[in-house]
């Protein structure tokens, strides 16, 4: 595979994982780079073969940590589940 198929592949993810996490509202009020940041965060992790376990606490550990949330403030296994399924099905 060239590195410009690689990339595109990437740049392709990016916006996809980016308008999944818009649709779900996942950080309500979020500036575009607050939400390109997590989305790499999240695409990183996808790509590196990370299981569903470890992007959900990613997810976890981003909305708390970084954002102040609390955890029954957003549905976590929603998230996840539908991350993982974009990213099965792309």
């Amino acid at each position: 595979m060239s590195m410009n198929t690689l990339i595109n592949e990437s740049s392709g993810n990016f916006t996809n994982l980016k308008k999944i996490i818009n649709f779900l509202d996942m950080i309500p009020n979020a500036s575009e780079s607050q939400i390109d940041l997590v989305t790499h965060k999240i695409l990183k992790h996808l790509e590196n073969g990370a299981l569903p376990e470890k992007i959900k606490g990613a997810i976890e550990s981003e909305l708390i940590i970084t954002y102040g949330y609390y955890s029954f403030e957003f549905d976590v296994d929603r998230v996840t589940e539908e991350i993982m399924n974009w990213w099965e099905r792309r």
